[in-house]
């Protein structure tokens, strides 16, 4: 389906399905920079990191998103509401956000990667350093090695 053209609304204008699906869009055009970046940055071994790269992106679309919804409605403060909460809104204004997101595609897209860039680089450490520690909290277990046993 990637590339085909469908008929779409009234007027049965052409239109991308990847116009459609903004989430799609970005994780095309801007995840694997962030990826690249990621791993220059934390190691070069992205099979250590454990899929740690893909929090740091799914937190700079949340932000990305809560931007956008903060241009839609002014009278609504996203900022410190849950991700539920965001998401709920996002699923109400779909099209709005769809919309602006791709008008800001169409008008500067190099603005667009910008910004992206400045939400990743202060997003990445800290997602990074919090998803490090909510696995030492699930249960991790040292190596026998590293365990001392009481002998009696």
């Amino acid at each position: 389906m990637k590339g085909k053209q469908d008929p779409y609304g009234k007027g049965k204008v052409p239109t991308n399905y990847q116009r459609l699906y903004l989430h799609q869009h970005y994780k095309s055009a801007y995840v694997p920079t962030m990826t690249e970046e990621f791993n220059q940055s934390n190691g070069g071994d992205l099979r250590k990191l454990k899929g740690a790269y893909m929090f740091v992106a799914a937190a700079t679309w949340d932000l990305v998103l809560r931007n956008l919804l903060k241009i839609i409605d002014t009278q609504v403060n996203l900022d410190t509401a849950s991700k539920k909460t965001v998401q709920q809104a996002a699923r109400v204004n779909r099209n709005e956000i769809a919309a602006k997101y791709f008008g800001i595609v169409d008008e500067d897209e190099v603005k667009l990667a910008t910004i992206v860039r400045n939400l990743y680089n202060k997003v990445a450490q800290f997602t990074y350093w919090q998803n490090e520690v909510k696995q030492l909290q699930l249960g991790y277990a040292a190596p026998a090695s590293q365990m001392q046993v009481d002998e009696e």
